[in-house]
């Protein structure tokens, strides 16, 4: 994890330490981190280029607790990132064009690519 990028490294840290799926940790906004409750509402997912108010099942709702690594590299990013307002994406991107856009669009391509090469779909 160490080689990847910030804030990518910390996508994978959140969805390998909760299980989350990876359109619940893209849609994640500052806002429902719960910092008090050293907890993350998943309350939205982003899917296919849209934002979503709604999560795959009810179960999906429930607050996720944070390990203390998760939490850890969460603060940081939060302390670090120009796009701290609760209704900003955690995974903001950095690219000043795409302000309000989610890291994940920008890489979700070159990872499916990139996952696909190395079971030799190639597709």
């Amino acid at each position: 994890m160490a080689r990847l990028p910030s804030p990518v490294n910390i996508a994978v840290l959140l969805v390998a330490a909760t299980g989350v799926r990876i359109s619940e940790c893209l849609g994640l906004r500052w806002g429902h981190v719960l910092w008090r409750e050293n907890k993350i509402s998943i309350e939205q997912v982003f899917r296919r280029g849209e934002i979503l108010n709604r999560t795959k099942t009810k179960a999906s709702k429930a607050p996720v607790p944070m390990c203390e690594s998760l939490e850890a590299n969460i603060l940081e990013l939060y302390q670090q990132t120009e796009y701290g307002k609760d209704d900003n994406f955690v995974l903001a991107s950095r690219d000043p064009e795409r302000q309000t856009a989610i890291v994940g669009a920008e890489h979700e391509r070159p990872v499916r690519q990139t996952s696909r090469n190395r079971l030799g779909t190639g597709k």
